[in-house]
């Protein structure tokens, strides 16, 4: 039987998880609040009371650690979807998005303990929360399945059809990624992305096989970005 923690609150799930050193892979811990959510870069992930806080723990992932953020983001919306019946949009790398505005967020870590490697899988899904559950400025970017549909969504349903495509995860990479790429709203817009070399401007082309995404720079150049910080800003003056 698989092993679900199921906590009222904690600091974060995927900290919790990360302490059960020696928790089979396909562990999940479920908590209705967390105290001191993280995503990305060390930000605060707002995980008020209405969402779902959910981490789940891979060992050797058959579809390849790298590749876990951008079909976890697959497997989430099709789970969305599924129950809700709307149509959800991926923002590159792991945000999901309804109504123009992120309903979901993922993260991926890993943690080496001597001879064994694990992935943690973080996800965070604004379903209840209310209007006034977005604190200031939160209120512009974030919303919420309850917000953009009108309707109560029942989150243990949610929760158990999450899990269900997670633990199904296969080797199939193409299929998932033909999916993100029909999805990911983040193609043909002017963005701004942050890599080692610097700051830079472009248009995205497109997804590539590996889930990087194609951008043509200002300057003309084609670049592949596997990872960093990508922000959809309008560009000043830019022909492209």
């Amino acid at each position: 039987m698989k092993d679900v923690i199921c906590l009222e609150t904690v600091s974060s799930t995927n900290t919790y998880l990360k302490g059960l050193a020696d928790a089979p892979s396909g562990t999940v811990v479920i908590s209705e609040t967390q105290t001191g959510g993280v995503g990305r870069y060390k930000r605060t992930f707002h995980s008020p009371k209405g969402g779902i806080y959910l981490s789940y723990l891979f060992r050797d992932p058959i579809c390849g650690a790298q590749y876990l953020t951008p079909i976890a983001g697959v497997c989430v919306k099709r789970a969305i979807e599924s129950l809700c019946g709307v149509n959800v949009g991926i923002k590159w790398v792991n945000d999901l998005i309804l109504g123009n505005k992120k309903i979901c967020g993922i993260l991926a870590e890993s943690v080496t303990d001597g001879k064994t490697s694990r992935t943690i899988l973080g996800i965070g899904v604004n379903v209840n929360t209310a209007k006034d559950g977005f604190r200031g400025d939160l209120s512009d970017i974030a919303s919420s399945l309850l917000i953009e549909t009108g309707k109560l969504t029942d989150e243990g349903a949610l929760c158990a059809e999450i899990i269900k495509n997670l633990d199904g995860i296969t080797a199939d990479r193409a299929g998932y990624l033909q999916e993100y790429r029909k999805s990911c709203v983040t193609v043909g817009k002017d963005v701004v992305f942050y890599s080692q070399d610097g700051t830079h401007e472009g248009r995205v082309l497109g997804v590539d096989d590996s889930f990087s995404l194609e951008i043509l720079t200002k300057n003309g150049e084609k670049r592949s970005i596997f990872s960093g910080e990508v922000s959809t800003k309008p560009l000043q003056n830019s022909e492209i």
